[in-house]
């Protein structure tokens, strides 16, 4: 048996200790939120003044698009660009996009290979799509995509290694800055309070589930081809580094870190024929992870939307359900 085979294999066997089993159900979120900041090494990082620079400004037809930079820890800048919509604006939608050439995609320029009018190049859109359903869009250039680190194909392998070096993880990193990204909108741009979304597919819809669930201040997340079964997903099939953090299996599986969402709004949106994230542990594990919105009275804030087609976004079914989830919770 060869070593990735070995491995695999007893993931399959893994019962992570950390899921819910019953009873309070945030006595088990903190516990378990404080085993997932760990995990992703949260606790490596060092906070400092965001510094925001405004870099351009440009009026479109229903929005303003902005340009933005600000510090996220010491010696590290985020690249975010707010599409503000010309009426009221119902909240915002942080858009993360997965390996491509970065945010540039949540705006609907530079798709990776030019198919700009296939399905699958116009579901990344992220950042129009929310502005269109009346959000303030922050489109935030993940580490390692785009003007973080590669275009136009990305390679994650040796800034992943190295953060694993000093005791962090590439998601931590993202998840990281996206924390950071809440709390500037909150201080510079949201002086109503309005509530805070998180959205994106695949390497950006896993970004999505680790912030929603690490971060309370998030109102609600929309991964998207992300959350499936370690064995159906990234012990199945070959992925990039950036998707594993140490020991994780030992002590959840993706549907238990989606658990710690609740009583948030979250709308977990797979692919039929996805083949890297299979729909059977899709669907397991938003079984586990309704199970503790369940338990928090909450039930009727979290869907599966399954699109019938491959690894993307399917944005209308995945819109209707959220603005349903959100209708109940005004």
């Amino acid at each position: 048996m060869l070593p990735a085979e070995l491995n695999a294999k007893a993931i399959k066997s893994i019962e992570p200790s950390m899921r819910y089993a019953g009873g309070d159900y945030a006595v088990w979120q903190k516990n378990a939120r404080k085993k997932l900041h760990e995990l992703l090494g949260l606790d490596k990082f060092e906070r400092c003044d965001p510094v925001l620079r405004i870099e351009s400004v440009e009026e479109k037809d229903s929005y303003t698009e902005t340009w933005m930079t600000f510090n996220t820890e010491p010696g590290y800048s985020a690249l975010c660009v707010r599409l503000e919509p010309k009426t009221r604006s119902k909240g915002f939608m942080i858009c993360l996009q997965g390996h491509s050439t970065g945010m540039r995609n949540s705006l609907g320029i530079n798709v990776v290979g030019g198919e700009e009018n296939e399905p699958r190049a116009r579901s990344k859109d992220f950042a129009v799509q929310a502005v269109n359903q009346g959000y303030t869009a922050m489109a935030l250039e993940q580490r390692c995509f785009g003007e973080r680190g590669g275009t136009p194909y990305p390679d994650c392998t040796h800034a992943s290694m190295l953060s694993l070096l000093r005791g962090r993880t590439m998601i931590g990193e993202r998840v990281w800055d996206v924390s950071r990204l809440v709390e500037l909108i909150n201080d510079s741009f949201n002086p109503d309070g309005l509530p805070i979304y998180v959205m994106g597919n695949s390497g950006g819809g896993t970004a999505t589930v680790y912030s929603a669930a690490a971060n309370e201040k998030l109102a609600g997340a929309i991964p998207s081809c992300a959350v499936c079964s370690w064995r159906e997903s990234i012990a199945y099939t070959w992925h990039c580094v950036c998707n594993y953090v140490p020991g994780i299996a030992n002590f959840f599986d993706m549907g238990d870190i989606a658990g710690l969402i609740a009583p948030r709004i979250y709308v977990q949106v797979n692919g039929r024929e996805d083949d890297i994230f299979l729909l059977h542990g899709a669907e397991e594990c938003f079984e586990t992870a309704k199970k503790v919105f369940e338990a928090a009275g909450a039930s009727d804030k979290c869907a599966l939307v399954v699109g019938e087609g491959g690894h993307r976004f399917y944005p209308d079914p995945a819109w209707k359900v959220f603005a349903d989830l959100t209708a109940k919770q005004a």
